[in-house]
């Protein structure tokens, strides 16, 4: 595993913090060497933090609103990072850093498949892990699958699939 540098975070996450919601802290990432064009197996663990919830004004709890602002922060930060590396492939297109700055918040489409809350999650502290199983490009655009879980250190517990098409 490798440590994901905080400025790099920062960068990939930068929308988040104009609302107030950059609740990915640190992250480390594993990538399949082997398979450098594409992000299928890779992994990312990540540590969070939920001071206030941004769509309700009393109450702090995880739940499906956090899931899905988290569960966005790991694919952006794992996607963020692939660019930056050695690129984020879609289609025959290498996509550089810069151009997946400019592009994530027009050409990204994220969509929670499966949610399951297990046991309740303290959101001030908890970790994250996202694991990409699929990573095809199809008709110009790169098809993204992953299992997403979040736990804290009391037995809190959530899992989930999602999906992340992104276009060129």
């Amino acid at each position: 595993m490798k440590q994901v540098d905080k400025e790099l975070i920062r960068k990939i996450l930068e929308k988040y913090a104009k609302k107030n919601c950059d609740y990915l802290k640190q992250a480390t990432v594993l990538i399949d060497a082997g398979n450098a064009r594409s992000m299928e197996n890779s992994q990312l663990k990540a540590t969070f933090s939920v001071p206030s919830p941004i769509h309700v004004k009393c109450g702090n709890h995880f739940n499906a609103v956090e899931f899905f602002i988290c569960a966005n922060q790991m694919l952006y930060t794992l996607s963020g990072y692939f660019a930056s590396q050695q690129g984020l492939a879609i289609q025959e297109q290498l996509i550089d850093f810069d151009t997946f700055l400019t592009k994530r918040e027009t050409c990204y489409i994220a969509r929670v498949k499966e949610v399951t809350f297990r046991r309740p999650i303290d959101p001030k502290a908890f970790y994250g892990e996202i694991i990409i199983q699929k990573d095809r490009n199809r008709n110009g655009q790169k098809f993204v699958e992953a299992q997403i879980k979040f736990f804290d250190d009391n037995g809190g517990h959530a899992q989930g699939t999602m999906l992340l098409v992104m276009t060129s």
